[in-house]
């Protein structure tokens, strides 16, 4: 089977193998500071796979590099609704509290 996601990028095969793809892309996005480019892979990935609590983790990773804490926080808590353990999560949840005053 052929799968296409939303930005018309197809993969042969499971559609879980599409989403480790888009992964993949966003992870090398993500290393060579491209944190735009990572968030639009690992949101195109989750389009595909939405249960998957790594690509929420690793979306959170690129948000916090972007400095866009709330979203950050989004991503950190929606992983831990599927995978309440993830302890690579509460690293993001920790930058974003760093960065939010406290009132």
């Amino acid at each position: 089977a052929q799968v296409r996601d939303s930005q018309g990028y197809t993969a042969k095969g499971k559609p879980e193998k599409m989403a480790d793809e888009l992964k993949q892309k966003g992870n090398a996005a993500f290393q060579a500071g491209d944190n735009e480019q990572a968030i639009n892979w690992f949101t195109q990935a989750i389009e595909i796979d939405p249960a998957n609590h790594v690509l929420y983790s690793n979306r959170s990773a690129a948000y916090c590099a972007s400095e866009k804490y709330g979203k950050a926080l989004e991503d950190a808590t929606k992983t831990t609704e599927i995978k309440p353990v993830w302890p690579k999560v509460l690293v993001h949840c920790g930058r974003y509290s760093l960065q939010t005053p406290v009132s």
